[in-house]
């Protein structure tokens, strides 16, 4: 359904147990969560939800601070990954197909050390870069829409950290469920929920709803 569907985007990378602001290693904070089942095998759409919530810091940074930082490189680089794969590796993309564009035997480096595809034409190469590029853009536009749309409930949050560094536990999934709640009443035409499920679902539409960023 139309509200299970909703729920991915926040669940897409286990429901989340612990988020903190003290640094750890190059992190400036975490958040820790947790796979509601042990497995290997994730659908288009799992898949696709994991990607606004990884790039959620970076888009945090330009919703609240007008720039970006190093901050979210590594869940960028997580991000990148993901839509990479599920473009050249599970054939889940519309650019090429049901087509294998990297495998592990079919992997090589080319003369500037980067891990290149084989055995591809360049027109497919292209095309998958595109699309990889656009879903990672629509991802980092729903992942923005989202906290604009929630910010009072982000500045929220972000009062209990400032007091006490960590949220976790039952006062957390309070904040969750809250929005998971904005955005299953987001319902009219071009609402948050209309977004979130034209993205996990791969639903392209010539022009898609977006506020604006200043």
């Amino acid at each position: 359904s139309a509200s299970r569907q909703g729920r991915v985007v926040w669940n897409g990378m286990g429901l989340p147990t612990k988020v903190s602001i003290v640094g750890r290693g190059n992190a400036g904070g975490y958040t820790l969560s947790i796979p509601e089942e042990d497995r290997n095998l994730f659908t288009k759409e799992e898949i696709r939800g994991r990607l606004p919530v990884l790039l959620g810091g970076r888009a945090a940074e330009m919703l609240f601070f007008k720039r970006i930082t190093t901050g979210a490189s590594d869940d960028l680089q997580k991000a990148s990954n993901w839509a990479e794969s599920l473009v050249d590796r599970f054939g889940m993309g519309r650019a090429v197909g049901p087509r294998v564009l990297i495998s592990d035997s079919n992997r090589y480096v080319n003369n500037r050390g980067v891990e290149a595809r084989s055995s591809v034409g360049e027109t497919s190469r292209e095309a998958a870069d595109a699309e990889v590029r656009l879903i990672l853009d629509e991802a980092d536009k729903l992942a923005y829409n989202v906290l604009a749309e929630m910010r009072g409930l982000v500045e929220e949050m972000v009062q209990v950290l400032l007091e006490r560094e960590v949220l976790q536990g039952a006062e957390l999934i309070q904040f969750v469920e809250k929005c998971e709640a904005q955005v299953k009443t987001s319902t009219g035409a071009g609402g948050l929920r209309d977004q979130v499920v034209q993205f996990l679902m791969d639903e392209r539409v010539e022009k898609s709803p977006d506020l604006e960023r200043g």
